[in-house]
């Protein structure tokens, strides 16, 4: 689990750098190098390497399953079009702040779209339901309210 949130934050930003190289956006190196309209994405190798507080975590593929446990971050990771499948979560139906699920609702239709679950509220965390969907990457805030366990 990246346990900083400045790694999540340079999470966020290579995962933000593959979605748009996904979404066919173009060099135009590569096109013109080429004569085609090749993508960065065939051209770019995905490893990302991130300090993190426990040293380098090198991601060797882009991750097709990450769990947020954090409630902060994962409206930011859905913003950048990352595969998320499960996310911690805050009370449910808080007035101005949360939907049913205890999803901001600043990004909770966003979540509802993509088929997030809620992985925990705040106030049960367990790292078991993380590791329980399987996911390939598991992204951490080391402070603040969404970080309830060591």
């Amino acid at each position: 689990m990246l346990g900083h949130q400045n790694a999540a934050g340079a999470l966020i930003g290579s995962l933000a750098a593959c979605s748009s190289e996904e979404s066919g956006a173009t060099s135009n190196e590569d096109s013109a190098a080429s004569g085609e309209g090749s993508t960065e994405a065939d051209s770019v190798e995905w490893t990302r390497t991130i300090e993190t507080d426990n040293g380098e975590l090198t991601l060797e593929s882009q991750p097709e399953r990450i769990v947020s446990t954090s409630v902060t971050l994962a409206g930011s990771l859905l913003a950048v079009d990352a595969p998320v499948i499960a996310t911690g979560a805050t009370g449910e139906n808080v007035e101005d702040l949360s939907d049913e699920n205890g999803f901001f609702i600043q990004w909770s239709e966003e979540a509802k779209e993509a088929g997030v679950e809620k992985l925990w509220d705040n106030t049960a965390p367990g790292a078991e339901k993380a590791v329980g969907y399987a996911p390939d990457l598991i992204v951490g805030s080391k402070n603040s309210g969404d970080s309830a366990f060591d």
